[in-house]
């Protein structure tokens, strides 16, 4: 229920950078069904600048995509983004304007949090590899990674729908979310 929810999700469950969980606007989230799973569709075409709060083009050319975040976080990033007006930003002071990112460095500094927020994206890696068991060369494209070779500069160009799969399809053999109770609402 906090202003940074939705970043959070993004970089924790999506693998965003930073500047990247706090760019997307609420009618950005679409929500589907891959499969029988939830899926949260957030398209990343830009990212807050680390100054002020201006979205600027993306880190590199890779970095335009579309994200996944899977299960009850879907579902609650859908939830916040229904909640809000479409043309507001995800995380946003309730008043539909951004807060910079030393904003959120702030927050989660005062929180006392273990672990800085940029090491969510080392996270989300970690676990899509090590406990959900996604290929290497998956997690790659889907952190906006460039890829090495002929291959990755001209002919790997998965959409949207290909993410989707493999995200949910990792998440079909590991509900991680079960249990949790931070998202009290289902």
């Amino acid at each position: 229920g906090q202003w940074w929810e939705p970043a959070f999700i993004l970089a924790a469950f999506a693998g965003c950078r930073l500047g990247e969980s706090l760019a997307p606007l609420a009618g950005d989230v679409e929500l589907i069904d891959m499969d029988g799973i939830d899926v949260a569709l957030v398209p990343i075409t830009g990212q807050l600048a680390s100054t002020g709060n201006k979205i600027v083009k993306p880190k590199t050319p890779q970095s335009v995509r579309t994200v996944v975040v899977a299960g009850r976080a879907a579902r609650r990033l859908k939830e916040i983004a229904d909640s809000i007006p479409s043309d507001w930003p995800l995380s946003n002071n309730g008043f539909g304007e951004r807060y910079p990112q030393a904003r959120l460095k702030d927050t989660w500094r005062k929180m006392r949090m273990e672990h800085p927020y940029r090491n969510l994206r080392n996270g989300w890696q970690t676990y899509m590899r090590w406990d959900l068991k996604v290929e290497p060369h998956y997690i790659e494209v889907m952190m906006g990674h460039k890829v090495a070779g002929i291959t990755g500069a001209h002919y790997d160009r998965p959409d949207r729908e290909q993410f989707a799969r493999v995200v949910a399809d990792a998440y079909r053999k590991n509900h991680y979310d079960d249990g949790w109770n931070w998202l009290s609402r289902e």
